[in-house]
């Protein structure tokens, strides 16, 4: 059977996506790539680990209270 998850799509997945006219677009690893090489750039936006609720409250000015209710 053919693999078709993403970008580890194989060479009957793509046949495959090519008869049924499916387009692939890889760019999911670039994606991830940035945010790898930029995390830091990202933190407080809302990945609520304890690390971000630190930044949200320290460097954000966001009430601890309101930090802890928000990653419900």
């Amino acid at each position: 059977m053919a693999d078709l998850v993403g970008t580890f799509i194989d060479d009957d997945g793509l046949r495959l996506a090519g008869e049924r006219r499916t387009y692939f677009d890889p760019n999911i690893g670039l994606v991830k790539q940035n945010y790898l090489e930029n995390r830091p750039r990202y933190q407080g936006i809302g990945n609520y680990n304890v690390e971000e609720l630190v930044y949200r409250v320290q460097r954000g000015g966001q009430d601890a209270a309101s930090a802890i209710v928000s990653i419900r």
